[in-house]
């Protein structure tokens, strides 16, 4: 192949597993849009195997996961070609929507999809990190810092989320106004890269009464859930599909299967602290959801410190007898929490930062409001819009947070 008319490569870098879009000039670059005509992961991957380059892997999140091992120690000092060919492609102005409330529909789509979705109302000013950790994610019903996630903007492919693969645009520093921005305007929430195809979850600001743009003079900035409709997939389930099969199973399958099934979802990630049992909840319910459940499990998320992706939760079989130590090694100064697994001998290994929430990260413990916020000045680890948020946020749990945070070395200069 040619020598890029852009990017710089690594003289040991041969471009393997690079989408042939790099090797042009993102000046020119036409982004590929797919049958729905939706621009996806910057318009990078092709739309059909027959624009794929047979000399070039194709551009799925594994194919450049893989890359990212074979090359991440050439660029550690430059730029990777990705970040240079992407870094030209961030244009999105700054938006004027910040102090606006939007109500927006979330509705798990993908093959196979079952009905699953939920109405919230949250700022506008709200940063996608705290959208995605503190809001969508306790919401949906899933489980905090398990699984990685991207976000891509239809409107010209731009992908927001934690480094994974090629570069995305830092979550943190772009707000839910940035990218939706009048009525009509739809992102995706791709939910547990590692599987394909996995949860995807989409933001529609339809414009109509249920979804829609609220004047500033109207809106309060607070994290409201609405309603909503169907029971959350359960973790590691590997996709839509697989979870409208068990579904299937669960009305039509025999007693042991059943059985079998329902021990299986019981036992996973965000279903396994409810005290579910077959014996004793045979009856699973898909059109299930329970809205104060919903807004107690985002109230405890607005309660504690922002997830560390470097540390996520991570099911380890340990092939050595400090196989614990080893991890630990690697996220030294973090907090570490372990879970034994009796049954096969492994643990849940998970690390916490000691540091509060950036300031681009940052939303009120109370309500959820990314404005006007104040730090709590006796813990320095939360946030409050005002005096009357933190005195009842101080009634309902921080009276009993607030010790401990102290005593677990939150940064006060974070």
């Amino acid at each position: 192949m040619s020598k890029p008319k852009f990017i710089n490569l690594h003289p040991k870098d041969t471009g393997f597993g690079l989408p042939r879009a790099f090797w042009g000039h993102p000046d020119t670059f036409l982004p590929n849009a797919d049958r729905d005509g939706r621009i996806r992961r910057w318009g990078l991957s092709p739309d059909t195997e027959e624009d794929e380059d047979e000399s070039v892997e194709g551009f799925e999140i594994p194919a450049a996961m893989m890359r990212t091992m074979q090359t991440g120690g050439m660029y550690l000092k430059t730029p990777s070609p990705e970040k240079q060919f992407v870094k030209q492609l961030e244009a999105l102005d700054i938006a004027e929507l910040e102090r606006s409330d939007y109500i927006l529909k979330i509705t798990l789509t993908g093959e196979g999809s079952v009905k699953v979705w939920r109405r919230v109302k949250i700022s506008g000013g709200l940063s996608l990190a705290v959208l995605a950790d503190k809001v969508i994610t306790p919401l949906m019903g899933w489980t905090r810092n398990y699984h990685a996630h991207l976000w891509t903007d239809f409107k010209d492919g731009s992908v927001f989320g934690p480094k994974l693969g090629w570069e995305s645009i830092p979550e943190p520093k772009w707000r839910v106004a940035h990218i939706l921005r009048k009525p009509g305007d739809v992102v995706e929430w791709l939910y547990d890269c590692k599987v394909q195809p996995s949860f995807l979850v989409t933001f529609a600001n339809s414009g109509s009464p249920c979804e829609s743009i609220l004047p500033g003079s109207e809106s309060n900035g607070k994290v409201e859930v609405l309603v909503g409709f169907g029971a959350c997939p359960r973790e590691d389930g590997k996709n839509v599909w697989n979870w409208k099969r068990d579904l299937d199973k669960l009305r039509t399958g025999s007693y042991k299967e059943k059985r079998n099934l329902l021990e299986e979802i019981y036992q996973s990630m965000n279903y396994r602290n409810k005290g579910l049992t077959p014996w004793g909840n045979p009856d699973f319910d898909p059109t299930r959801f329970d809205t104060a459940e919903a807004i107690a499990a985002i109230k405890d998320a607005l309660s504690l410190p922002g997830s560390y992706r470097q540390g996520s939760k991570t099911w380890v079989m340990p092939l050595a007898p400090d196989a614990l130590k080893i991890r630990e090694e690697g996220v030294k100064g973090k907090k570490v929490h372990t879970m034994n697994t009796p049954d096969d001998g492994g643990f849940l290994f998970e690390a916490t930062t000691g540091k509060r929430d950036g300031i681009s990260a940052r939303a009120c413990s109370m309500c959820g409001t990314p404005h006007n916020l104040r730090v709590d000045t006796a813990c320095r680890a939360v946030y409050y819009c005002s005096r009357e948020c933190q005195t009842e946020h101080w009634k309902q749990r921080h009276k009993k947070d607030c010790k401990r945070l102290q005593k677990s070395g939150i940064d006060a200069h974070a």
